[in-house]
């Protein structure tokens, strides 16, 4: 135990080394703050946790013929993400409501992947479809249509798949400071809690699979993540 809780302590002082030893932070366009430490940490901790998942739980598996799983990437944005795991999967579908991102996303060099409006709601795609659904730091916008949402993802999501679902983390004081006082970005949304997101999953996969909790280190624990195994009981190896 002491060796653990030393080994987080020396990545915290890692991380937060490198973040004092920044020399500005910057008002943007938008007029939201410029948080580029948070967002390439964050960005590296949630693709390198995606690459490490895919491993553990298709290690040896086979797909058709095909050499990978088939992603889809709810609430994708600017595509960011399906960009730089696009190398790991088949094919990559990302969806986002918002048709100027969506436009965005489709100027990246995604050979194997596609962008498209759709309504996060109801899904345009059929059942047990996906081998792989992620959601990246979009269900605090949505939480008056949290369970609907997490019900169409566990709907398209294929027998044996997995989801991963990354969140802003309110048991961090740092983050609260952040979310309420300093992000307009996020000015009246409301931060969903890990236990809570737990529980909605639970009651969605009515007791069908395997459900894990994982806080993010590499970006202070600004972040968590939430991983659901489909009708499987992969245990999942986090380093």
């Amino acid at each position: 135990m002491k060796l653990c809780l030393n080994k987080e302590i020396k990545r915290v002082k890692c991380v937060a080394g490198k973040l004092f030893n920044k020399k500005e932070f910057n008002f943007n366009k938008e007029d939201s703050l410029d948080y580029a430490f948070f967002h390439e940490n964050g960005l590296l901790s949630k693709t390198e946790s995606i690459k490490k998942l895919i491993k553990s739980h298709f290690n040896g598996n086979s797909f058709s013929g095909n050499s990978g799983p088939l992603l889809l990437d709810i609430c994708c944005g600017t595509g960011e993400i399906g960009e730089v795991i696009s190398s790991d999967f088949r094919r990559i579908i990302g969806v986002d409501s918002a048709i100027e991102t969506v436009k965005k996303a489709k100027t990246r060099n995604v050979v194997n992947g596609n962008f498209l409006v759709c309504n996060t709601e109801k899904l345009c795609f059929l059942n047990g479809l996906f081998d792989v659904v992620i959601l990246v730091n979009c269900l605090h916008h949505s939480f008056k249509s949290l369970r609907i949402i997490i019900q169409e993802t566990y709907r398209v999501l294929k027998k044996g798949g997995f989801m991963a679902i990354f969140e802003l983390n309110p048991l961090n004081p740092l983050q609260l400071i952040w979310f309420y006082l300093l992000c307009p970005v996020d000015k009246g949304m409301r931060m969903i809690g890990p236990r809570y997101l737990k529980q909605v999953m639970e009651e969605t996969a009515g007791g069908n699979g395997s459900i894990t909790i994982k806080p993010l280190p590499l970006t202070l624990y600004f972040e968590y993540m939430v991983v659901y195994s489909k009708n499987n009981q992969t245990k999942w190896m986090f380093r």
